[in-house]
């Protein structure tokens, strides 16, 4: 939109580095402070639904050497977000980053997982997820909106889980380097387990809450799309299948090629049977 100045801001600021396509969950809470919550428990966790839905492992014709390429070269706008442990915190952060021209208005919050509304941060009522790349399979679109959906569930069932202010500095940087890992290998990535205290990758992390979640009072549909994560882990991820077939000597050109025309059958069979 040439004549939005926020767009114009974005041309101008980010250029050529914002042409990615990614897929935004969001869910919605009426508890405010469950919105600011529940936010930062998913941001711990962001890096697992990363790993499960990379899809953009080339870049220019080339093996790009991530998963999600799309996330290794996106613009997080702050550089670093903090936890915020309240609504107070969050309002008075987007307006002071906005005073200082950081950001260009409360829109421009780039994270990996955001609270949101209508007129935020003064009213907020949903989460965003943000940091999953787009999926050329409607199964993996579902698998992780149940994945969400699900976690959302058990840490409302877990009102003791929270961050502290002591922690968040700490649990800031661990975040930064889940999800750079992520970005780069997926579900072998290291993992540094805030819930769990321990150290795994993210394919033990991703399997270890599973069983917990399947446990939960979940609507059936969602229980059944969860299931889909755990064809996801047997399968892999589609930036991994891509790039086996790539190491199977296909080029990268067959591969997107078929990519393509697997997501545009699959897309007029969804349409018909809409």
């Amino acid at each position: 939109k040439p004549e939005d100045p926020y767009h114009q801001h974005i041309k101008e600021r980010h250029g050529l580095s914002i042409l990615t396509t990614s897929t935004h969950y969001n869910f919605g809470l009426e508890n405010r402070a469950e919105v600011i919550r529940i936010s930062a428990l998913l941001r711990l966790e962001a890096a697992l639904i990363l790993a499960l839905s990379a899809s953009s492992p080339f870049f220019d014709n080339q093996v790009s050497g991530f998963q999600s390429y799309r996330w290794h070269s996106f613009p997080k706008t702050p550089a670093r977000v903090p936890f915020f442990h309240n609504q107070a915190e969050y309002i008075n952060y987007l307006e002071s980053k906005v005073a200082d021209k950081e950001l260009f208005n409360f829109r421009h919050l780039w994270s990996g997982v955001r609270p949101n509304g209508e007129d935020k941060p003064y009213q907020i009522d949903r989460i965003e997820v943000r940091i999953a790349d787009s999926s050329f399979s409607w199964e993996v679109t579902r698998a992780i909106l149940a994945w969400i959906e699900a976690r959302i569930v058990y840490f409302l069932e877990h009102p003791e889980l929270e961050i502290t202010s002591e922690d968040s500095t700490e649990l800031n940087f661990i975040c930064e380097l889940n999800e750079a890992d992520a970005s780069a290998r997926g579900f072998s990535a290291n993992f540094s387990d805030w819930l769990f205290q321990s150290e795994s990758n993210i394919f033990q992390a991703v399997e270890a809450r599973l069983e917990d979640l399947f446990l939960l009072d979940l609507d059936p549909q969602v229980k059944q799309n969860l299931k889909l994560v755990e064809k996801i882990l047997d399968d892999g991820n589609e930036a991994s299948q891509k790039l086996q077939k790539v190491s199977n000597y296909q080029t990268i050109e067959r591969v997107t090629a078929e990519w393509t025309q697997e997501f545009a059958e699959e897309d007029l069979l969804l349409f018909s049977r809409l």
